[in-house]
C-alpha cells in the first residue's frame, strides 16, 4: 500500500493454498546495481515446511524456495528480517496447539 495515496495494490495469489500464513518484508541493498531490492517471504504450513517469495521489483509470482536442511518450525510463528541475510522465525503453535 502506498500509503499518501491510500493506493492499495494486490498481490498474485500464491501458487498453494496456505494455512496459519506467516509474511515477512525483506530489503537488501545491492551495491553492484545500487538499488535496495524488496521482497516479501510467506512461511506456511501445519508446520513450516514451504517458504514462498515474491519480489516487489519484478512482481511476477510467488516462488518456492528451495532450503537446504530446513529445520521444520511450528505454525503461526512470527517473522522479522534480522539483519541483510537472516529472518528470525519465533514463537507459533505446534501441532498439539501448545504455545512454544
Amino acid at each position: 500500500m502506498i500509503i499518501k495515496e491510500n493506493n492499495w495494490k494486490l498481490f498474485s495469489s500464491l501458487n498453494t493454498m496456505a494455512k496459519n500464513l506467516s509474511t515477512c518484508k525483506f530489503s537488501k541493498e545491492n551495491r553492484r546495481i545500487g538499488e535496495k531490492l524488496l521482497y516479501v517471504y510467506a512461511f506456511n504450513g501445519t508446520v513450516i515446511e514451504r517458504v514462498n517469495l515474491y519480489s516487489l521489483k519484478q512482481e511476477l509470482k510467488w516462488e518456492v524456495v528451495k532450503i537446504k536442511n530446513m529445520i521444520p518450525v511450528n505454525s503461526q510463528a512470527a517473522s522479522l528480517q534480522f539483519d541483510d541475510n537472516l529472518i528470525l522465525l519465533f514463537g507459533g503453535v505446534n501441532d498439539q496447539n501448545s504455545m512454544t
